[in-house]
């Protein structure tokens, strides 16, 4: 015979225990999305830089100055900084290699994410035209 009041006694148990599992679950979960998140951007990111250096390549270092990140890039990440720098090693002669610095620069938002990341191409000077 059950005494009065073990089966409420039993839920209340229960009910603390399922609490406490969801009190530790909830934020390890939300760390692996930010996790998850952080790493998608990398990826995004250093497909960015290599489609940058793909164009730069292309045209011969020449529309440096008009260099943009991509519709996609820009729409996901809004406020993100694409910058091309050459890296000066002496004089350059014509018909050389010269290397370029891609950075791409994202300041830290809201929830505390951002990200700089940069690559060196290198990329053909063109020879002048007699």
């Amino acid at each position: 015979m059950l005494r009065r009041g073990a089966l409420l006694v039993e839920m209340v148990v229960c009910t603390v225990l399922l609490s406490l599992v969801a009190t530790i679950l909830v934020p390890a979960v939300h760390a692996i999305q930010k996790q998850r998140k952080a790493a998608r951007c990398e990826t995004l990111t250093l497909i960015e830089l290599n489609n940058q250096a793909a164009l730069l390549r292309q045209s011969n270092g020449e529309d440096s100055e008009h260099s943009a990140l991509s519709d996609w890039f820009a729409k996901r990440y809004p406020g993100t900084d694409l910058t091309l720098t050459p890296v000066a090693e002496g004089s350059v002669d014509e018909g050389s290699s010269a290397a370029v610095k891609i950075a791409i620069r994202h300041p830290v938002d809201e929830t505390g994410f951002g990200f700089n990341r940069s690559l060196t191409v290198w990329v053909n000077v063109p020879k002048a035209v007699q």
